[in-house]
């Protein structure tokens, strides 16, 4: 009787990219399916929206979040979303870490987290965004892969982080991009929504 042929999987994402000599029988995409490093240019394929629950004016010199680590350098708006770290957040990523998305029709505008991650709640310094991309109840949007070169930046915070990647949070938190990406898909209260595109 002939001897079943062992079959070769030695390619993740990396192995992959290079072409189909590293194939072998299979392979195995993991976060390359989500356009994680290194698979560099990938679409955007995943987003979580939160609603604005609050937006306020404060003087400069005012202190948003807890211990006071973020203070305003000038008279600002500040938008509380209803998101935190109970819902995958990493607590790493405030204080212009990371930037969220505002959208005002077909525009989208960069807004810099200010102010610890707190357990159910984020905010941003929305100062320089249009009045109305940001009001209660208006969705906002961390993209977390994919292009951003058609956001708008709105401070020099939230240029310099308009290109973040999942994997780049995960080393300025001190973890990797596998960690950022997974708080999500753990977090209980984050409801997930699975969209097709017809023309891919």
């Amino acid at each position: 009787a002939a001897s079943a042929r062992t079959l070769l999987s030695l390619a993740a994402t990396g192995g992959t990219l290079l072409g189909a000599a590293y194939h072998f029988d299979m392979v195995r995409v993991g976060i390359g399916m989500y356009g994680g490093s290194p698979h560099e240019g990938a679409a955007n394929v995943v987003q979580l929206d939160a609603p604005i629950v609050q937006v306020r004016s404060i003087d400069k010199g005012t202190c948003v979040g807890y211990g006071f680590t973020w203070q305003a350098q000038r008279p600002s708006r500040i938008a509380t979303v209803s998101v935190g770290y109970a819902d995958g957040v990493h607590r790493a990523i405030g204080n212009g870490v990371a930037v969220c998305v505002v959208h005002d029709g077909d525009r989208r505008y960069a807004v810099p987290v200010v102010g610890r991650v707190s357990m159910d709640t984020i905010t941003l310094d929305v100062t320089d965004a249009p009045h109305s991309a940001v009001r209660h109840g208006a969705m906002c949007s961390f993209l977390l892969l994919g292009d951003h070169s058609d956001v708008i930046t709105t401070t020099t915070t939230a240029a310099a982080a308009t290109t973040t990647t999942i994997d780049a949070l995960g080393a300025q938190a001190s973890t990797i991009g596998y960690e950022v990406l997974t708080n999500f898909r753990t977090a209980a209260r984050v409801q997930h929504e699975y969209v097709h595109d017809d023309d891919d």
